[in-house]
């Protein structure tokens, strides 16, 4: 009697990477909300005050993302900001980028220029490679946020949101 069939058998093994895309803002001081409050500082009787004067600063939260997108083809991603709830008017608040340390090279991307959070957002940072992350550091990696309170308008001046925040989000999207 003898045995038919093979002695060897085989199949197939089909490999997929699921992408994730996080981001966050982050603080060495653990609370991600801040306080702008419009100090006149040094100024003296009689000094000239000028509109566009910085009354406010806080570079306290930074932002850290990963991205792992390996099946995206040539996709890059970026990282846009959004307002809600401003008050008042005659005053602004700027947003600007500062550059920390990238565990990543691949993960700065390109950094966009200030931008006026009153006029409701717009992109921060694009170009940020399909896989790419920022490190975790939160004193020193990603984008340092700097929030600069202005007077922009004296004749149009209403202090407003004393007591409702301004809620900035940050998304990250692909391009």
């Amino acid at each position: 009697m003898s045995a038919q069939g093979n002695n060897t058998g085989n199949h197939d093994v089909n490999v997929e990477f699921d992408g994730i895309t996080l981001l966050d803002v982050v603080s060495p001081n653990a609370n991600q909300d801040i306080t702008l409050s419009g100090e006149w500082g040094s100024v003296q009787a009689g000094e000239e005050i000028t509109e566009n004067t910085v009354l406010a600063t806080n570079e306290e939260n930074r932002l850290h993302y990963t991205v792992f997108n390996p099946q995206g083809g040539n996709n890059t991603y970026k990282i846009s900001v959004a307002t809600t709830g401003f008050e008042g008017a005659g005053w602004d608040i700027d947003l600007s980028l500062e550059a920390g340390s990238f565990s990543n090279p691949n993960a700065a991307g390109v950094a966009g220029s200030t931008i006026g959070l009153r006029s409701g957002g717009g992109e921060m940072v694009s170009d940020i490679s399909k896989i790419a992350w920022t490190g975790t550091d939160e004193a020193a990696d990603g984008y340092g946020l700097l929030y600069e309170l202005k007077v922009t308008d004296f004749d149009a001046f209403e202090a407003g949101n004393s007591s409702n925040a301004i809620t900035v989000t940050y998304t990250i999207s692909e391009e």
